[in-house]
């Protein structure tokens, strides 16, 4: 990257997240937040990557309506 943008790239570790993919029809931005990354799968499939389980739950409650998958 640097030699062809000149950009400098620092690749981390993430540790070990909790994937599960939304329809998206079902996406909305605003669902993102500290506890989860929206990003998108291979696929091009929109996928959220949860810290913990508990942040999973959370999500599901606060949005009871939206369906996530665990493999699409």
């Amino acid at each position: 990257m640097e030699g062809e943008y000149n950009a400098e790239v620092v690749m981390s570790p993430m540790g070990k997240k909790t994937v599960r993919w939304i329809k998206p029809e079902d996406l909305d931005e605003r669902m993102s937040s500290s506890r989860n990354i929206l990003a998108k799968d291979r696929f091009d499939q929109p996928v959220f990557l949860f810290e913990n389980d508990f942040a999973l739950r959370w999500f599901a409650d606060k949005y009871p309506d939206v369906e996530l998958e665990e493999k699409m």
